[in-house]
C-alpha cells in the first residue's frame, strides 16, 4: 500500500469536509423555502384557483344568452320610454299649446317616430354591449390564474437548480481542497 495513495484519499476527504463552511447547509435551505414555496403557490392553484377559474369560465361563456340579451334590450327600451314619456309631458304643459292644434300634433308625432326609432338604436347597442362585455369576461377568464401556475413552476425549478448549483460548486471546492492537501501530503511521504 502506497502511503501517497492513503494521504491522498484522506486529505480528499478532510478538504471536502474543510471546503463545506456552511454555505451548503444556506443552500440546501433556500432551496428548501423555495421548493416550499413552490409547493404552496400549486397547492393555491389547485384548490382555490382552478375551481374559481372554472367557475368564472363557465359564467363568462353564459354571459351572452339569448336572457342577458333581452333584459339589456328591455331596460334600454324602459330607459327610453321613460324619457320621451317625459318630453311628451314637458310638450303637453307648454304655454298657449292647444292639444287639438296641428303643431301639438305634429310635435307628437316627430317626438314619435324620434322614440321608435331612438328605441331601436339604444336597444341595438345595448344588445352589443352585451356581447362586448361576453367577450371581455372571456378573454380574463383566460389569464385567470395561468400567472400563478408558472410562478409555482418558476419556484420548484429555482430551487432545484440552486441546490444542483451549490452541491456542484461544493464538490469542486472539495475535490481541488483535497488534491491539494493530497499533493502536500505526498510530498511527505
Amino acid at each position: 500500500m502506497s502511503w501517497g495513495i492513503v494521504a491522498s484519499a484522506g486529505a480528499s476527504i478532510v478538504g471536502g469536509m474543510l471546503a463545506d463552511d456552511g454555505s451548503s447547509g444556506r443552500a440546501n435551505a433556500a432551496s428548501e423555502r423555495l421548493n416550499k414555496f413552490g409547493s404552496g403557490l400549486a397547492d393555491l392553484y389547485d384548490t382555490t384557483y382552478v375551481p374559481l377559474h372554472q367557475a368564472v369560465a363557465a359564467d363568462a361563456m353564459n354571459y351572452d344568452s339569448a336572457e342577458n340579451y333581452a333584459r339589456a334590450a328591455g331596460d334600454a327600451a324602459a330607459t327610453n320610454a321613460s324619457e320621451f314619456a317625459k318630453a311628451q309631458s314637458r310638450l303637453t304643459r307648454t304655454p298657449g299649446m292647444d292639444p287639438s292644434s296641428g303643431a301639438y300634433q305634429a310635435g307628437m308625432v316627430g317626438l314619435n317616430l324620434a322614440q321608435a326609432a331612438n328605441g331601436a338604436v339604444t336597444q341595438n347597442a345595448a344588445r352589443k354591449g352585451v356581447q362586448d362585455t361576453a367577450w371581455t369576461r372571456k378573454t380574463q377568464a383566460l389569464g385567470l390564474g395561468n400567472n400563478l401556475a408558472g410562478v409555482a413552476s418558476s419556484s420548484l425549478g429555482s430551487g432545484y437548480n440552486s441546490a444542483a448549483n451549490q452541491a456542484q460548486a461544493n464538490q469542486k471546492e472539495g475535490s481541488a481542497m483535497g488534491g491539494m492537501l493530497g499533493n502536500i501530503v505526498g510530498a511527505f511521504f
